[in-house]
């Protein structure tokens, strides 16, 4: 059989030539696609070629340009091109670094993205390139999940963290409110510390976003070129079946012909009753068979042994029988030769289609798979390292910012705490805030100038009338020894006293000094359990002890910090002579206070309220309205029942001189805030449903 009929793979290296110059002009316009999207490689319908038996026909008419123009490799991959590429905006990265502070520049092209078409040309002369292709895929694809993974996991642990430490840093700014912690400069740091820490952990909650997007995006990739894997595959499967099947044919007609050449052969030996000759059969052959005989039997002694089994096979029929067999020899040998020539024909173009047209195309369509996820990966790790570059430099600059506009660091607020200042400031509230009786008296009180000075029912010093100094005749002199008080002088006067005086049914101080609170500070965090400043405290007390009526709190300075209102209102009730709860009741709302039962305390409680002189009763009433307003907001300013009632319990309820002697108001602390905290629970049914 003649070789030139089962030609072998023909080189392709003008291939590539033909179809690169067909993918570099549909690349140019391939790559104006969306950048923000991958492409996803499909394998198209491909016809089967030209039909069996005809001739393959040239590239440049066969190639479907569709699926060069679809398959052309991507330039624009999430940003990779500098044409077309959208980079990522670094605004959406850096804007929230202090101080203008601006990261590294995203580059405008990360990775190359040519088409290296020197390796293509390689891969289309290669008999292994499809395989060497797809194990690469599978390895760049497990290459890209692993990627996807870390970054989904970091993803999960910097928003854990951040969820974490803003949770952290807002409930510790909160409960400080509510302890007994240091107050001044210290608690200011304090707070400012819990601020920075809240927007370190708003910036790693930015960062996981970011991490999910990106992890997002390489498990799309991974989909996508997976699909385009399985497409190419089954593809290139698909067609060298086809020439498997084709070169199997050939082989089978092949093998047809030669059979039925071996009985003409014995046919033509038996009838001349010649000598086998060397060639004489193969001459006879090929003027039956034409050109697609393939061998010649020129074995003597094999001719010798066909001849013999020539001469058994006709022996007993006449010369007619057979003519009439080696003519339909002839005629089957003839049909083999055409079915032969044909299946033969019909490989070679199948062949020649497959290695010239469909193989370059897969190899093209792995190639750019292959390169697509390499660059994507490539990409995003990119992206990855330049965002994680520039949360750490956001939480740097956070932590120490590089503008002196963008407010203290952290170290700055750490040195801005004021220890001395604090103590000496703790010094002056303490003396002033600590009831008179918290340790014994440097010196004893001067009972005999009390008694001259002073009328034996309250401190406040009444000076004699006219008609009094005629009556007793006092000199002069003893007048202006008298001290100097103001004429409507209100901390240190008894409540009784203050209110016919002034004329009202509540404290003037009591009653402008809620209003402003109700108004500016409800939100305040730790109102009256935060003290103000102390100088600015004594300040307020000596205007309002001036002009109790006049004085307008939203004008003042001092008011514009409403912690100096609230300590106002504090040491006005503390300097009470005695205290809103009356000394004789005392007994009474300890011992009812100390019912374990919430509906009989309640109860008890309630009748020893209702004992109350007529002017503690009004004031109890308004000032437990107050309170109650305040508590209403303790999801914001962090003041419950419980809190208001540790800061007014032992100063609305203190037990008698001669009872404080003995310890008693130490041991009764508890149930001092337990009264005060059960009547203000129960504000609205001890005060307001009453008069209804």
């Amino acid at each position: 059989m003649d070789s030139a009929k089962f030609p072998e793979r023909t080189s392709s290296s003008h291939t590539p030539t033909n179809s690169n110059s067909q993918s570099q002009s549909q690349s140019q316009t391939h790559s104006k696609h969306n950048s923000d999207s991958y492409i996803n490689h499909t394998l198209p319908n491909l016809p089967d070629g030209a039909a069996l038996g005809t001739p393959p026909t040239p590239l440049n008419e066969s190639i479907d340009e569709s699926f060069v123009t679809s398959n052309t490799f991507p330039t624009n991959i999430s940003g990779l091109s500098n044409d077309t590429a959208q980079p990522i905006d670094d605004a959406q990265i850096t804007d929230h670094l202090p101080g203008g502070v601006q990261g590294a520049p995203f580059p405008d092209e990360v990775v190359p993205t040519t088409f290296d078409d020197n390796v293509y040309q390689s891969l289309c002369e290669l008999e292994c390139g499809i395989p060497l292709l797809l194990e690469r895929i599978k390895q760049s694809m497990i290459s890209c999940k692993e990627a996807a993974t870390f970054l989904k996991k970091k993803a999960q642990i910097e928003e854990e963290y951040g969820r974490q430490m803003l949770k952290l840093a807002k409930s510790t700014s909160e409960t400080y409110s509510t302890t007994e912690g240091k107050a001044g400069s210290f608690v200011e740091s304090w707070h400012s510390m819990m601020r920075l820490h809240e927007s370190i952990g708003e910036g790693k909650l930015r960062f996981a976003t970011r991490l999910n997007e990106i992890s997002d995006e390489l498990s799309q990739l991974h989909r996508e070129v997976d699909k385009s894997r399985k497409q190419a595959k089954d593809y290139g499967t698909k067609h060298e079946k086809m020439l498997q099947e084709a070169e199997l044919n050939t082989e089978k007609s092949k093998h047809r012909f030669d059979t039925v050449a071996e009985e003409l052969e014995r046919v033509l030996i038996i009838k001349e009753g010649e000598s086998l000759k060397e060639g004489s059969i193969s001459r006879a052959a090929n003027a039956n068979a034409g050109s697609s005989q393939s061998s010649v039997y020129a074995d003597k002694k094999g001719g010798f042994s066909k001849m013999r089994k020539g001469a058994g096979f006709f022996r007993g029929r006449n010369p007619g029988q057979i003519l009439k067999q080696e003519e339909d020899i002839r005629n089957r040998i003839s049909q083999a030769s055409d079915s032969f020539k044909r299946n033969a024909q019909e490989s070679s173009s199948l062949r020649t289609e497959y290695w010239e047209i469909y193989m370059p195309r897969i190899v093209r369509t792995l190639k750019e798979c292959s390169d697509e996820i390499d660059l994507g990966v490539q990409y995003h790790l990119e992206r990855y390292a330049f965002l994680l570059e520039n949360s750490l430099l956001n939480e740097g600059v956070t932590v120490t910012p590089l503008a002196k506009e963008d407010g203290p660091g952290l170290r700055s607020l750490i040195e801005g705490i004021d220890n001395q200042k604090d103590f000496k400031t703790f010094m002056q509230n303490f003396a002033v805030t600590q009831p008179k009786t918290a340790g014994p008296a440097k010196s004893g009180p001067d009972y005999e100038s009390q008694a001259k000075t002073f009328s034996p029912s309250h401190t406040y010093a009444r000076i004699p009338s006219m008609s009094s100094q005629t009556q007793t005749q006092t000199p002069k002199a003893s007048v202006a020894s008298l001290p100097a008080l103001p004429a409507k002088k209100t901390f240190g006067i008894d409540l009784t006293d203050q209110m016919v005086r002034d004329d009202v049914e509540i404290p003037v101080i009591v009653e402008k000094c809620s209003v402003i609170i109700e108004d500016l500070g409800l939100d305040s965090q730790g109102i009256y359990r935060l003290s103000g400043t102390t100088s600015k405290v004594q300040s307020l007390k000596a205007k309002i002890d001036q002009d109790v009526e006049g004085i307008n709190l939203y004008e003042e300075e001092e008011a514009m910090d409403i912690n100096v209102v609230a300590s106002c209102v504090k040491q006005w009730f503390r300097e009470l002579p005695e205290p809103l709860l009356t000394f004789p009741l005392y007994a009474q709302f300890v011992e009812a206070a100390k019912v374990e039962n919430d509906r009989l305390r309640h109860i008890k409680l309630h009748e020893t309220v209702n004992q109350l002189p007529d002017c503690n009763y009004s004031t109890l009433k308004y000032l437990m309205g107050h309170l109650d307003k305040v508590k209403d907001r303790h999801e914001v300013n962090s003041m419950h029942t419980s809190n208001l009632a540790i800061v007014f319990g032992p100063t609305l309820l203190s037990p008698p001189p001669e009872e404080q002697a003995k310890g008693t108001a130490l041991a009764d602390m508890q149930y001092q805030c337990k009264a005060i905290e059960t009547i203000l629970e129960n504000y609205a049914a001890i005060f307001i449903e009453e008069e209804q």
